[in-house]
């Protein structure tokens, strides 16, 4: 068939970049027609999966577009079978949170399937119980952890296995939004405070990101055009800052704004502050899992007791400025 038959049929000339690429990333010939069709094809298997997805954890699902360029360019340069062990192994690490937060009766909203991860959006997780809390967030790195220790003896499966160990490692780095981000803000939390704990993670975060885009720099130079860390860090770099938002507006909205208590007894910390300090300073030693109550002094001696409804109920009427004083009796 000459090029100007082609031209009418919609097609290209055979050969080069355009068609290798065609071939190795959806398996067709070139031409118009065969591409719609295999489009076609390939949206429908992944409405399929999506709503399969949907169905079992409740949520939407969303899959950025960047996500399936990324999966193209991979598969093109003969990364297939990597490709498809790694999404497996983080796809199982995320469905563990999911299933462990549905367990618990926490609403899983969201699921996010991005071309550097995927990660759940849980209603309520931060208020949820300390067991609660912990056992959801553990149960990721404790999923890909098996998944590696089950794996590990199957030669055939030795790269399964060494890739979930290294999924497992790396959602443990201390730093959001990381799992290991979120354990330690809990400790931190329940220590000096969340808004407290919640800005040190923030500069914690930030210089082990650093690091993850130096170790990748250096990973360019050892396996040439192997650019995962580097783009990885970046990501995490970029994205820790509105998760660290979030979590620190969450926490605004059920303890001040909202004045939400949790079911059930929760453990009494008791505090004492001057009466001249700020309000803030009071604020501050709010955390999730500990009722707070503060013992206001005057000259060394308790002149007022101030509660967290009343420190609540101060912020919303009067805002976050003023001295702990004038917080005393209010709402009261």
């Amino acid at each position: 068939m000459t090029a100007k038959n082609r031209a009418k049929n919609g097609e290209r000339p055979p050969g080069g970049i355009f068609t290798k690429a065609l071939k190795a990333v959806m398996g067709v010939k070139p031409g118009i027609k065969n591409i719609r069709q295999a489009l076609a094809g390939r949206l429908n298997a992944a409405a399929k999966v999506k709503n399969g997805l949907n169905a079992a954890v409740t949520a939407k699902i969303t899959i950025q577009p960047a996500f399936l360029v990324f999966c193209g360019v991979f598969i093109a340069m003969g990364y297939g079978a990597g490709l498809l062990v790694l999404l497996v192994s983080v796809t199982l690490h995320e469905l563990a949170h999911v299933l462990t937060a549905r367990a618990f009766g926490i609403k899983v909203e969201r699921w996010n399937i991005t071309p550097f991860g995927q990660s759940a959006r849980l209603r309520g997780l931060e208020s949820a119980g300390f067991v609660r809390r912990y056992s959801v967030i553990l149960a990721g790195p404790l999923a890909s952890f098996l998944l590696f220790a089950a794996a590990w003896g199957i030669v055939p499966a030795r790269f399964f296995s060494y890739t979930n160990l290294a999924l497992c490692v790396f959602n443990l780095l201390p730093a959001y939004p990381m799992d290991g981000g979120r354990l330690l803000g809990i400790a931190l939390g329940n220590r000096v405070g969340v808004l407290r704990a919640n800005r040190f993670l923030t500069g914690l975060s930030r210089a082990v990101f650093g690091l993850v885009m130096a170790a990748g720099l250096v990973q360019v130079v050892l396996f040439p055009y192997n650019i995962s860390l580097l783009c990885a860090g970046f990501y995490l770099y970029r994205t820790m800052g509105a998760e660290q938002a979030s979590m620190t507006w969450e926490f605004y909205r059920q303890k001040l704004f909202t004045a939400k208590t949790r079911p059930g007894v929760m453990p009494v910390r008791f505090f004492s502050l001057e009466r001249s300090s700020a309000l803030s300073a009071a604020v501050y030693r709010l955390c999730w899992d500990y009722v707070c109550v503060f013992y206001i002094t005057d000259n060394g001696e308790v002149a007022a007791q101030l509660t967290e409804g009343q420190i609540a109920a101060h912020v919303r009427e009067k805002g976050f400025s003023g001295p702990v004083w004038g917080a005393v009796g209010t709402g009261e």
